[in-house]
């Protein structure tokens, strides 16, 4: 079979992006009826790295161009992608790859389409034995998601306020304006396409992105229209089913309404979809999932998600990691870094928790440099030597404080060959990462300009074998994403204090770390509200979760202990202030020099 190829696109009313995904049963039915269609079509095949013949089967169709994204990059991605490769200037059709096309179908959306206004078209969608498939739908209010929770498919006459779908077939049977159609299937104009722009794949990685950018069409004041003259046959094989997606189904409509209505709405409208999840759950794992994940939004990243495609050359990362592991200092810590208990203790969690996190990581492109006292024990000049012979780290001898310029100076010979990014990550010698952690900073997005600091705000502080979950928007595993140019690294400012400098992106979801809290601390202290950690060991490996607390304790923290020791840490946070203004920004230090001389050498600051 023959597609028109590309050339210069002369003559050719459309482009067609299809993506795929392990789609060798589906693609050759679509594509035969592409070739088949009275309307010829530019055909870009956006492969989100299957593992089957769909690359082979796609390529076997003269004129079809194929792109190969490496990565599952999910619907959005995949589309965002292909709209690189389409055709200037013209209409671009979405098409679902386990789809089949009548013969007129593409010329039916066009004659639509050119109606005043329209931005978007959608067919009449049939399943693989002719019954008719419901793809008109009502932008997601309480009530109607309500109505979807309690009646689901029983009373399809019910009043349009109780559904979330048009389900009377008389809504089938003519043209008219919707709210938003499925994404099977959809034709949109150029100047739609334009002016809404990328789809969201930041958002949703499948299901709901459709919702997204038709709303976003019609606030752009495009015009959204069903054409029942125009016919698919849809196989509903494209993403297949399995408990976790139906778990996604439920959750991004929470983040659809998250998204594009208030805190208290979204709230709402989860309360809905739980109350769905609950009715739905028994005998389906998918909806019983969805039921706990939505109890847990904590948990969503443990849901599909794109992967980070390789990055292209504007995009590319140095990835470095940067720890002060003894350096010589001024201030109280001075005598501490020096004490052999301190830095007996120190290798001890070290080699315990951050080590083990580190090479532990799924996205192993990144560097470690570690900076220590030139002056140091000889007995820690061989830990860190034999670590460094083993390629897990670069360790860097000083006999004075390292501030920001130093520490560019040093990576800028460490890195022969910059990327055009630097990205710059402070990690206590204590502390532990999550094994997402590099991969979920390197996919942030670039800013918009020369720099922005980056947090991941969740993360565990972990006491003995209590472990407690914390949010923290500004905590101390900052990084700083900019570019190499007048670069000034994580280590320009405190870390709660870069934001004075630079924007600053806090990214939401799984626990991304571990602060360890141990001996006598004046630093750190516990914080957040306990949890029973046995479900973290996948993503902490090196987290105690041996002891599991009891519901009644967990309960007792949450309403008791957790929100007295927030108020002493917002206590505490307005004496430093109260301090710092008063006395200037070295008297919190000289408070804990204080505090420090009533301890002994070996405990935690």
């Amino acid at each position: 079979m023959t597609l028109r190829a590309r050339d210069d696109g002369a003559g050719i009313p459309l482009s067609a992006i299809v993506v795929a995904y392990n789609s060798a049963a589906d693609l050759p039915g679509l594509l035969r009826s592409l070739a088949a269609s009275t309307v010829d079509a530019h055909v870009v095949v956006v492969d989100n790295g299957s593992t089957d013949a769909s690359v082979a089967i796609a390529r076997s169709f003269a004129g079809v161009e194929v792109v190969e994204t490496g990565a599952n990059l999910g619907y959005s991605g995949g589309i965002n992608v292909g709209r690189a490769h389409v055709l200037p200037g013209v209409p671009i059709a979405i098409l679902n790859p386990d789809l089949e096309l009548a013969p007129d179908a593409l010329e039916r959306m066009l004659e639509a389409l050119r109606e005043p206004g329209v931005g978007v078209v959608g067919p009449r969608t049939l399943g693989p034995h002719g019954a008719l498939h419901r793809s008109r739908f009502r932008e997601p209010r309480l009530l109607g998601a309500l109505g979807e929770a309690v009646l689901g498919d029983r009373m399809p006459r019910r009043p349009r306020a109780l559904t979330l779908t048009d389900r009377r077939e008389a809504d089938y049977a003519r043209r008219a304006d919707a709210e938003w159609l499925s994404g099977a299937a959809l034709l949109v104009s150029a100047a739609c396409d334009a002016a809404v722009g990328a789809w969201d794949d930041e958002t949703f990685f499948l299901y709901w992105e459709e919702t997204d950018f038709q709303r976003r069409a019609r606030h752009a004041g495009f015009r959204v229209v069903f054409e029942p003259a125009a016919t698919v046959v849809h196989g509903v094989g494209g993403s297949g089913s399995s408990p976790a997606l139906i778990a996604l189904l439920a959750v991004n409509r929470v983040r659809y309404a998250r998204k594009h209505h208030s805190a208290a709405w979204a709230l709402g409208m989860r309360g809905a979809t739980m109350l769905q999840a609950g009715l739905r759950g028994r005998g389906n794992p998918g909806w019983r999932l969805a039921l706990e994940l939505l109890r847990a939004p904590r948990r969503w990243g443990e849901l599909p998600g794109g992967e980070r495609r390789g990055a292209s050359a504007g995009d590319a990362v140095d990835h470095v990691i940067v720890t002060r592991f003894n350096l010589p200092s001024r201030g109280f810590e001075a005598p501490i870094r020096a004490a052999e208990g301190w830095l007996r203790e120190r290798i001890a969690l070290f080699e315990h928790h951050t080590v083990p996190s580190v090479l532990a990581q799924r996205a192993a492109d990144f560097r470690w440099v570690v900076y220590l006292d030139a002056a140091g024990p000889g007995w820690l000049t061989e830990r860190m030597s034999a670590l460094a012979a083993e390629g897990v780290l670069t360790p860097l001898y000083r006999d004075h404080e390292v501030g920001a310029a130093e520490v560019l100076a040093d990576l800028r010979a460490l890195i022969a060959a910059p990327r055009p990014w630097l990205l710059t990550t402070n990690l206590d010698n204590d502390d532990a990462l999550a094994v997402d952690f590099t991969a979920r900073l390197q996919a942030a997005p670039r800013p918009a300009g020369d720099r922005c600091a980056v947090y991941l705000a969740d993360g565990v502080v972990a006491h003995g074998a209590r472990n407690h979950l914390l949010r923290d928007p500004e905590n101390a595993f900052c990084s700083v994403l900019e570019r190499w140019d007048g670069a000034v690294t994580c280590w320009a400012d405190w870390h709660n204090r870069l934001g004075r400098a630079m924007p600053v992106v806090s990214l939401r979801g799984a626990p991304a770390w571990l602060q360890v809290i141990h001996g006598r601390n004046v630093s750190n202290r516990v914080r957040g509200r306990l949890v029973d950690a046995s479900g973290l060991v996948d993503l902490l490996p090196t987290i105690d979760a041996s002891v599991r607390p009891s519901r009644a304790d967990v309960a007792a923290d949450a309403l008791l202990r957790a929100p007295l020791r927030a108020a002493e840490g917002r206590a505490r946070a307005g004496a430093r202030i109260a301090v710092t203004a008063l006395f200037g920004t070295s008297a919190p230090g000289r408070v804990k020099s204080a505090l420090r001389r009533l301890m002994p050498l070996g405990g935690h600051v």
